[in-house]
């Protein structure tokens, strides 16, 4: 309104304009923005607003908040009254290190949205306490500023990095055993397998996993039986375990042993196979050689075997007699000892002979298996064994002063002769017995292909000098005075190579006595 002057005299001129319009649109955009607020309060990201705080030479030196959602309260430990109006670098410092500010000042100055789906850094929490965390991140430009939204993934990535670091420890257990996995889902045709099955069937890493290319591995003269243990249980549900072949493009063939089941679905129909390929080749191999070299010493040195028979019966046969002798004598001198003469010196004496002729039994006895051994006409029957097993008949034949400590040797299995390993055993404790010192262990483990069987004691060990003659025969340390032969070692490792492994002796080290080591092929 304004006055107006004319000829006539005084007046007022008023002008109006309709606002109606604009107040709703005022009221529209206000509602609106509140619905966008409300709404993005309620996601489960963290939306921020920034603007760009820029130096004298207009250059971006850090970024203010001016809008954040409720859940970056959640997200940083801080309250969002906090965070409003305070910079980015007055709050996570570590965003500069971490290259964040570079990033986001990219994003401003050519308009380029950027996106990470994980982005790991560590930085201080609300309560001061430093965590590191994942992030999902993206950015894009707003005005001189960007948006930016955040999602914590640290749970999933932590918990994907753990199901990825356990795949991998699968992996590497089946490629020390020798044992790879797959499984068929029977509705859809789909097939998965193992990288381990992959190498065990000689399929290239690429080669897309599927039940035709597993069955097409089978050795032709084993395809129809396994065709027809797969077929029964995939009809009918259930399980199969038997041993077959396969054969490799390139003739290479592989002895596995295969057990699997078939899962039924709600309806009692079969709808998932599981299934396992064990490599047994190196073992069918091992087997097969010391079948071969039996074979080999049953067709040769006969003369040489008869003439150990011989010699053995020979002397053998006295020997026992004179054992008799030596046993009736001592029952004479207790009718003697009776009637109340002094036989205490015949008794010393007697009981020397008799130690003695226990000796010569027992030396006869080493050199004819050494014997044997030395004319290839010990037979050695390899086929796996139960580790604990043997063990245990071991400990239990023998007669020792010290107490032997058998650690947990279940399901441990090597591939020997089962009376070989007892009389190496057997040496190796009477051995740890007489010349060192309790407690006596044994203890085992497999690494890789072999199996390790390991005899310990709490002695000084074998003298360094004396390490180089350890395994000779008749050989024995200068420092023993107590009674041997000095064939025990030596007859226990002859033993242990005739079943296609060794016998190894470690010095006490990091606290652990003196070992012996027996290595044999995994069974």
């Amino acid at each position: 309104m304004s006055s107006l002057r004319d000829g006539s005299g005084e007046g007022f001129a008023v002008t109006w304009r309709e606002v109606a319009d604009r107040e709703r649109v005022l009221e529209t955009l206000r509602l609106s923005e509140q619905r966008f607020r409300a709404t993005v309060d309620q996601l489960p990201d963290a939306v921020s607003v920034f603007e760009s705080v820029r130096d004298r030479n207009g250059q971006i030196a850090d970024f203010r908040w001016v809008y954040c959602n409720g859940y970056n309260a959640e997200m940083t430990g801080y309250p969002v009254e906090r965070l409003l109006g305070s910079r980015l670098l007055d709050v996570f410092p570590e965003q500069g290190p971490a290259g964040m500010i570079e990033i986001y000042s990219r994003v401003v100055s050519t308009g380029v949205s950027w996106e990470q789906p994980t982005v790991w850094y560590e930085d201080t929490w609300g309560d001061g306490s430093r965590r590191r965390r994942a992030f999902d991140v993206r950015a894009s430009k707003v005005g001189d500023g960007f948006v930016v939204v955040s999602r914590d993934v640290t749970d999933v990535r932590r918990a994907t990095e753990t199901l990825a670091a356990r795949e991998h420890q699968l992996a590497e257990a089946q490629h020390l055993a020798r044992m790879g996995s797959w499984e068929h889902d029977l509705e859809t045709g789909e097939t998965d397998w193992s990288r381990e099955c992959g190498d065990i069937l000689g399929y290239a890493s690429d080669q897309p996993p599927s039940l035709d290319a597993l069955r097409a591995r089978s050795h032709p003269e084993d395809a129809a039986r396994v065709d027809a243990a797969l077929a029964a249980t995939f009809t009918e549900g259930g399980a199969w375990d038997l041993g077959h072949r396969l054969l490799h493009p390139d003739g290479t063939v592989r002895h596995v042993h295969a057990r699997g089941r078939v899962e039924l679905d709600d309806t009692g129909a079969p709808a998932y196979a599981r299934g396992t390929l064990l490599d047994e080749t190196d073992v069918i191999r091992v087997s097969d050689a010391l079948v071969e070299s039996n074979l080999r010493l049953e067709e040769s040195n006969q003369s040489l075997s008869d003439l150990l028979g011989l010699v053995g019966h020979d002397l053998k046969n006295p020997l026992t007699v004179s054992l008799g002798f030596l046993s009736m004598t001592g029952l004479e001198l207790d009718d003697l000892a009776e009637t109340g003469a002094d036989v205490s010196g015949a008794r010393a004496m007697l009981g020397r002979a008799t130690e003695a002729a226990h000796r010569v039994e027992s030396l006869l006895a080493s050199v004819l298996e050494m014997s044997r051994i030395d004319y290839s006409t010990l037979r050695s029957r390899g086929e796996p064994v139960d580790v604990a097993e043997v063990v245990q008949q071991a400990v239990t034949d023998l007669t020792i002063i010290s107490e032997v400590e058998i650690d947990d040797l279940t399901g441990l299995r090597a591939v020997a002769d089962a009376s070989h390993l007892r009389q190496v055993l057997g040496n190796l404790l009477s051995n740890a017995d007489k010349y060192g010192a309790a407690p006596i262990s044994i203890s085992g483990d497999t690494v890789g292909s072999t199996t390790r069987i390991v005899v310990s004691d709490a002695g000084r060990g074998v003298p360094e000098d004396f390490l180089p003659r350890l395994f000779e025969r008749f050989s024995r340390a200068e420092r023993e005075s107590k009674p041997g032969t000095g064939l025990g070692l030596h007859l226990a490792r002859q033993l242990c190579r005739v079943m296609g492994g060794d016998l190894t002796y470690l010095p006490p080290a990091d606290g652990e006595g003196p070992r012996f080591v027996v290595s044999l092929a995994a069974g």
